[in-house]
């Protein structure tokens, strides 16, 4: 699969989530800190092998001092063997008997277990249903250290929409590191985990080889410089452009980081810039990110797609930007979630008409109406409005229909509560409708005379037909565009009907 097609297995991603607010599950501030030696931002002797003293080799020869021949011991420094490194490429050799698949499904994902690895795939995480199998890696050729368990999945490249959660359990909880590899071997990288409680976890966006190992030497530097160089930055650099480079370039800029932990201080001290460098890319590309999802909410009006994908987006760099240095990063952060925000922005138009009828006698018919209550996140998604009375219809009596008027009591109040992270979206809604009183007024011939009333016909009917406030509205029937759902009432009883409309208009900013 091409890289070029990453964002569109968001499928109308992203946290990005994070994010749930910043973090939908995964890496966290502390999971960095776990990842990297000493402090979390710069690696420490501790963390760095000692330097091994050269050893002196040492013969006797024979040598002419003062005109007589001599033995002379001679001892020349021999210089040590390099420390063995990453390999860029290991050869894969697998223990199919093992392998396990399973069918995932956008709607209900699936969970699979080969040996000491389990595999969760969470509901959405794939745009469409799919065949999956993960198989056990007995022996990764070409690899110094020993592997505590690793595994490889099919489809190869296969992207999700969201990450998906691979545990492999683990006997002991040091000294371990996760890695990756494309599924030929290739690509050979060090890869972001937590370990805790005996397994080690992984999150992953898509398929290839994932493993843990114990004792696994450090990478070159000059194999960093060149990831840095070569594979790093360009990435980066596409993503400024095209968002649909940004997770796999977050990714590959996560990888970076932990083969620069890995290095010894001055090596890592000495990249640092340039890591400094691509982290300020990488919030350059976020914010393109984030006003690409903005536009298309505004075009599409898919907040449910739009929210995901943000968060996701956030997810994957909020890690990052908790290093020294990275302020650039922190704030495309902050921007790109003032980006999703304005997508999440509506307007509340609720209509009730309350029908008393008499028979015979006639009807009287009271119509209220809010218009454009704003529901979004600068107003906490609560807001209240006078109630307006569109229309009162008062039948006539012996001194004929009289002059009708109102006067507010209580104003209505709504309070929106909204998760995006599926489709429909959960959406509950709190009213209170307010109160007024419509005022009558007839004109009546001597000796009875002008007659005032004042009447609760609306507030009364509503009050009747669904007890006291507040109402509560999660069953909406969710529509397509700026019209985003609405909920109808139709109720009635021996005394009055009603026709209550509440729709939804989706109004980003």
């Amino acid at each position: 699969m091409k890289l070029n097609r990453h964002r569109r297995s968001f499928v109308a991603a992203a946290a990005l989530a994070l994010l749930t607010a910043v973090c939908g599950g995964g890496f966290a501030a502390e999971n960095l800190r776990e990842t990297l030696p000493g402090s979390g931002v710069y690696p420490t002797q501790a963390g760095v092998a000692p330097a091994v003293e050269a050893k002196k080799k040492c013969r006797f020869v024979k040598k002419k001092v003062h005109g007589k021949v001599r033995k002379v011991r001679v001892c020349t420094k021999v210089k040590p063997k390099p420390a063995p490194s990453l390999p860029s490429k290991v050869s894969v050799t697998l223990d199919s008997a093992h392998a396990a698949t399973a069918a995932v499904s956008a709607d209900s994902g699936a969970t699979l277990s080969a040996g000491a690895a389990t595999l969760t795939v969470p509901p959405g995480a794939v745009a469409q249903a799919t065949t999956v199998t993960m198989t056990p890696v007995s022996k990764l050729g070409g690899l110094k250290g020993q592997i505590v368990g690793a595994v490889q999945f099919k489809p190869d490249g296969l992207q999700f929409v969201k990450p998906v959660t691979l545990t492999i359990e683990v006997p002991s909880t040091s000294g371990l590191k996760a890695f990756t590899y494309a599924g030929n071997g290739t690509d050979f990288h060090l890869y972001p985990v937590k370990i805790a409680g005996g397994k080690a976890t992984v999150d992953l966006i898509h398929f290839s080889g994932y493993g843990v190992g114990e004792g696994l030497p450090s990478p070159a530097v000059a194999k960093v410089r060149q990831f840095l160089t070569t594979v790093v930055k360009p990435q980066v650099a596409a993503a400024k452009s095209d968002s649909g480079q940004f997770a796999y370039a977050a990714f590959r800029t996560w990888e970076l980081v932990l083969e620069m932990a890995a290095l010894p201080t001055d090596d890592f001290v000495k990249l640092y810039p340039e890591l400094l460098a691509v982290e300020a890319d990488l919030g350059a590309a976020l914010r393109k990110f984030a006003d690409d999802e903005h536009m298309r909410c505004v075009e599409t009006h898919d907040i449910v797609r739009t929210a995901r994908d943000v968060e996701y987006a956030r997810w994957l760099v909020f890690p990052l930007a908790t290093l020294a240095g990275a302020q650039a990063l922190g704030d495309a952060l902050s921007y790109a979630r003032q980006q999703a925000s304005k997508c999440e922005s509506f307007e509340l138009d609720f209509e009730s008409t309350m029908t008393y009828d008499y028979g015979p006698v006639g009807r009287d018919v009271v119509h209220v109406r809010v218009v454009h209550l704003k529901l979004n996140a600068a107003n906490t998604w609560t807001n209240e409005a006078p109630l307006e009375y569109a229309s009162i219809t008062i039948h006539p009596g012996d001194c004929g229909a009289p002059a009708t008027s109102s006067r507010p009591v209580a104003p209505f109040q709504a309070k929106l509560v909204a998760s995006w992270d599926s489709w429909p979206p959960k959406l509950s809604m709190e009213i209170s409708p307010g109160g007024a009183l419509e005022l009558l007024d007839w004109d009546c011939p001597s000796p009875v005379g002008h007659q005032h009333l004042e009447t609760a016909y609306w507030s009364g009917g509503f009050l009747l037909l669904h007890g006291g406030p507040p109402l509560k509205i999660e069953d909406w029937n969710y529509l397509s565009g700026a019209l985003y759902a609405e909920k109808t009432y139709r109720l009635t009883n021996t005394i009055v009907s009603e026709l209550t409309t509440f729709v939804l208009r989706h109004t980003p900013t």
